[in-house]
């Protein structure tokens, strides 16, 4: 597919801070992992902190940074984001300049918003197209959707989504980091927009009332568009909105309220417990060991898969590959 051009960011009047630059701040006391708004790309990413100083925009996760920066921007104003990971997903973006949705190549993990898997999806969403409600059924035997599960050939594992076409659910897996096959998602969300319940709708639009001049003001409205855009590797949470019979939904953080010792971080892991599907487990921020000595990289294509050994499993570090 052609290389999308991303259409300039849109003004915002009232962005709380997101569009400022990540700041280092005043201090050079300690390097703390936070999160700030990348409003060119239209998500949260990590950066160092010193520890005092910097600006709004600075949040000790990254729930609390979407939670207050995710409608800074529509979805359908947001450029087309590639990601940073390394597969070749043909996916779909809404232009606002031409009004129109276009392809373009998505690798598979840290995109935003603006990403539709069909033509349709995206035109449903952003250009006011209403879909035909589909019955539910099983995915055609052709699809990504009826593969095996397939954890890959590396060891560097991470907490992916696959669809069982058993019992017609997605469920967690542990993947390797490489290798696999089609049928392997980053959120349980983006699985079920794939293959699951809410397969080739981007969202559900209700039928048109008998009296059509007739406005039904609907207060809770822009609380369920967030959640049914909302994109989450954990799943979702909904919390009551203050002063409100509406809820809300925030993204599922297994790390939230979990304390590890000092010199350790905390990473989400795929449970062994049948009642929950994801466990936090505090892993050593700098595990013994040195990383091997760097080699003339191949290529100039680089992805962050990790930030500290921490993110790594077992005795795995990270380590950087040129």
């Amino acid at each position: 597919a052609p290389a999308p051009v991303p259409a300039p960011a849109p003004e915002s009047t009232d962005d709380n801070g997101c569009t400022l630059s990540p700041s280092y701040g005043s201090c050079a006391e300690t390097n703390e992992t936070r999160w700030y708004y990348n409003h060119a790309d239209g998500l949260c990413d990590e950066f160092l902190y010193g520890g005092c100083g910097g600006n709004e925009n600075n949040f000790n996760t990254e729930d609390e940074c979407q939670e207050r920066c995710f409608d800074v921007y529509p979805t359908c104003s947001l450029p087309p984001l590639p990601g940073r990971c390394t597969e070749r997903l043909i996916r779909w973006y809404y232009d606002e300049r031409n009004k129109r949705c276009h392809e373009f190549e998505f690798t598979g993990c840290r995109g935003n918003r603006n990403n539709f898997l069909t033509e349709r999806e995206c035109l449903v969403w952003c250009g006011n197209e209403v879909p035909q409600q589909p019955e539910p059924t099983a995915p055609e035997a052709y699809s990504v959707c009826d593969q095996p599960v397939e954890a890959g050939d590396c060891d560097n594992g991470t907490v992916a989504w696959f669809y069982n076409s058993d019992n017609m659910e997605c469920t967690a897996f542990t993947y390797s980091g490489c290798g696999g096959n089609g049928n392997r998602f980053e959120s349980k969300e983006q699985c079920n927009r794939q293959c699951g319940e809410f397969k080739g709708v981007a969202t559900e639009i209700p039928a048109p009332d008998a009296q059509e001049n007739e406005v039904l003001p609907n207060e809770c409205e822009t609380f369920e568009n967030e959640c049914r855009a909302q994109r989450c590797p954990f799943g979702i949470r909904r919390v009551p909105v203050e002063n409100s019979d509406c809820t809300r939904c925030i993204c599922e953080n297994p790390c939230e309220n979990y304390s590890c010792a000092e010199g350790q971080q905390c990473a989400v892991d795929v449970s062994n417990d049948a009642s929950r599907q994801f466990a936090p487990v505090c892993r050593e921020t700098n595990k013994p060991g040195e990383c091997p000595r760097l080699s003339q990289p191949e290529g100039d294509n680089c992805s962050r898969e990790c930030y500290t050994d921490a993110d790594c499993r077992e005795d795995n570090k990270c380590c950087s590959n040129g």
